[in-house]
């Protein structure tokens, strides 16, 4: 029996192969919730990594096969619209 590992260069580089993980299907755009920052919509997922924008958390980039998520029902907020800075006032200082 091995002993556990005590630090993280003692773990293997895979312990799980990816093609054995199990990994929910989920597609860019769709609304799901995780346990540490709530609910978000899914960016970019492939069999590596998942992108996830959260309502009050930013963007995230977690292990694909490590996250877990579940479905959320809960519309996205609006995004505030971003103006384009004024560049008059600044072409008039020079």
């Amino acid at each position: 029996m091995h002993p556990e590992p005590r630090y993280f260069y003692d773990i293997p580089a895979n312990p799980v192969p990816l093609e054995e993980a199990h990994v929910p299907a989920y597609s860019i755009g769709d609304r799901v919730t995780q346990s540490q920052f709530g609910d978000g919509t899914i960016m970019m997922a492939n069999d590596r990594h998942t992108v996830i924008e959260f309502d009050e958390h930013g963007s995230r980039m977690f292990s694909t096969p490590l996250v877990r998520l579940a479905p959320s029902s809960t519309v996205a907020p609006p995004k505030p619209v971003r103006t384009r800075r004024k560049t008059a006032a600044r072409a008039q200082a020079k």
